[in-house]
């Protein structure tokens, strides 16, 4: 049993590929549709879990022009 609240984000992607990751991501607290390498998710992911600016948001990610901390950086201000 777990005492507390539980500390959330959600990251919902858009459908993944196979490509190479490109480091560039949209991410947006509305939601849209689009693409998006593993290698990206992956890396928003590890930019997510490393800090508490995403507790308790649901964020959209796709393939996009900005750089995954700008990104973040933007969605999580």
């Amino acid at each position: 049993m777990v005492a507390g609240p539980l500390a959330w984000t959600i990251v919902r992607s858009g459908r993944l590929t196979d490509e190479p990751g490109t480091g560039r991501v949209r991410l947006d607290l509305d939601p849209f549709r689009g693409e998006i390498p593993r290698d990206d998710v992956a890396a928003v992911l590890d930019g997510v879990l490393h800090g508490e600016r995403a507790v308790g948001r649901t964020l959209y990610l796709g393939g996009g022009d900005a750089e995954v901390a700008a990104a973040l950086d933007a969605a999580l201000r």
